[in-house]
């Protein structure tokens, strides 16, 4: 099972929140997620990053009206699918939402 370090984002800086940062081995993926909704729909956003910084990038419109932290949780479970679909065995997660990161 992978180790998962959660990032969240406060005033637009990525801040570590358990201040591990030497925790993070060069041959960690990282995976990056966002969700949002509005009033034409929701969507998602996912980038898996590879220890050398090739990009995975994945965007979604979802078929289905959801609030905000859905949207989100989505995000958080695509992007753990796409990182199983390569395999990954060592990921460091990092979100803006604070509902993900707790």
């Amino acid at each position: 099972m992978a180790d998962f370090l959660v990032e969240i984002e406060s005033f637009g800086e990525w801040h570590d929140l358990n201040q591990m940062s030497q925790l993070h081995p060069p041959s960690a993926w990282t995976l990056y997620t966002d969700g949002s909704t509005n009033t034409s729909g929701s969507g998602i956003e996912i980038v898996l990053q590879t220890p050398t910084g090739l990009r995975v990038e994945k965007a979604l419109k979802l078929g289905f009206q959801a609030t905000n932290n859905e949207a989100e949780y989505e995000a958080l479970l695509q992007g753990l699918d796409l990182a199983l679909h390569f395999r990954v065995e060592d990921i460091t997660m990092k979100t803006d939402s604070q509902l993900i990161a707790s």
